[in-house]
């Protein structure tokens, strides 16, 4: 009888073990412990945009080392079609299971993704392990992707106009880039510009004019949209506890540098692009990506220009604005018990990093960070990435035309700065 007691407690608990592993693995807290055949139900695809032949082989070898839970294939999709590939293959049933993607294409892509539960991914562990910028994917208790890489934006200056001028340094505040400006910018009788210290004032021939705008925005004090207990909020007109709407500060400083009439004016309409203007020797301070560098430095290898972080309202609180790049799971892949465990070795390995590097971006770990970088160039991007910060922008296209329009409304007296404001605010609202 003791026996047969024993039998049935042995047989309750083996029982009772299978239930709880069988409701994990459908819970997805241990999404790979089912072993799937490598190459049918174990083979996860991954689109992205980054050159495939390295990435090829680190996926390789990571399938290797996972072939009991799963095999991973990349394609390279180009980046100007990749959306509309991807929409177009998902609306097929050919999509990919997980995509490598910039943080404003997964917030479109948003309703389509299969978001990671911060019950499974711990909050501490995603705050310690990646920079502060990428808490942009966690919304509420999930997270849309996970991080990979971040694109900072940096100072590019020219060290000849810089050192023609007597000006051993770039500006490291805004202060000080203001009081720049009469050295590095030169007009001729006709007050016609011939060479520019700075290119900002309007959108039209501005590279990367939004999110210069968006980092004197969020430099400002505006986070331009908040979330707030699970709700969606614009701030754009919002006073937000100062003594000047942030975003009319940003506003009335952004459009001096393109008015004739204010000596801080530099840049107008008529000039090529602020790249090419700096790639030819006229422009003293470029504002663009660290993905940039290699290849301002291919486009004219003569051109002697250094890199620094973009200019600080308070040294107190350094901060740039940045594009966040992450894995994100697709909702119609029909193999999450591979997929999930595929992006969790994916971003924790060190095929993170190479991704990262395929992609011209910045180590999203601020371990790596934080160590630093030999390199004079990459050490500056890493201090950079380090401070980067972006915000949920569902609709880039059409928020971009919504900052243009409030900066040509304000700077060309169609309506007060207030007034191009709360229009703004009304359009971003929709």
């Amino acid at each position: 009888m003791e026996k047969s007691n024993t039998f049935q407690l042995i047989l309750l608990f083996i029982f009772g073990a299978a239930a709880v592993v069988g409701i994990l693995i459908f819970s997805g807290v241990i999404p790979g412990f089912k072993k799937e055949s490598v190459g049918t139900a174990g083979t996860v695809v991954v689109w992205g945009t980054a050159s495939d032949a390295n990435l090829n082989r680190g996926f390789a070898e990571l399938s290797k080392k996972n072939e009991d839970k799963f095999s991973l294939v990349y394609v390279r999709k180009d980046p100007v079609t990749f959306e509309t590939e991807l929409t177009e293959a998902l609306a097929s049933g050919t999509g990919p299971d997980v995509i490598i993607a910039p943080h404003e294409v997964i917030f479109r892509q948003r309703d389509r993704i299969y978001p990671f539960s911060a019950k499974y991914y711990p909050k501490r562990n995603f705050y310690d392990t990646f920079v502060d910028g990428a808490r942009l994917f966690e919304v509420g208790e999930a997270y849309y992707a996970l991080p990979i890489g971040v694109d900072p934006l940096v100072l590019y200056y020219n060290k000849d106009i810089y050192n023609t001028n007597g000006l051993s340094s770039p500006p490291k505040t805004w202060v000080e880039f203001v009081n720049y400006q009469p050295r590095l910018t030169i007009l001729d009788d006709n007050n016609n510009l011939k060479q520019s210290a700075a290119a900002l004032g309007n959108f039209l021939n501005i590279d990367h004019a939004k999110d210069i705008f968006s980092l004197l925005l969020l430099q400002a004090g505006n986070p331009i949209v908040a979330l707030n207990n699970g709700v969606i909020k614009q701030t754009l007109a919002d006073n937000l506890g100062y003594a000047v709407m942030p975003t009319q500060a940003a506003l009335e400083f952004f459009v001096q540098f393109a008015d004739p009439a204010k000596s801080t004016y530099s840049w107008n309409r008529s000039w090529p692009s602020s790249r090419d203007s700096f790639l030819a020797g006229k422009l003293a301070n470029y504002f663009g990506p660290a993905s940039e560098y290699a290849y301002l430095k291919s486009k004219n290898p003569h051109l002697n220009f250094d890199v620094a972080e973009v200019p600080q309202q308070s040294l107190d609180r350094r901060q740039t604005f940045g594009r966040f790049y992450g894995l994100a799971i697709m909702r119609s892949s029909p193999r999450l018990a591979a997929v999930f465990p595929a992006v969790y070795t994916l971003s924790a390995s060190g095929e993170a990093e190479n991704i990262a590097a395929a992609l011209s971006l910045q180590p999203a770990k601020r371990m790596i960070l934080a160590a630093g970088s030999a390199d004079p160039y990459t050490q500056i991007f890493y201090e950079a990435a380090l401070v980067a910060r972006a915000w949920l922008d569902f609709n880039s296209a059409s928020s971009r035309r919504i900052f243009s329009e409030m900066i040509d409304n304000y700077s060309s007296g169609r309506l007060r700065a207030d007034q191009a404001i709360k229009e703004a605010a009304g359009l971003l609202n929709r």
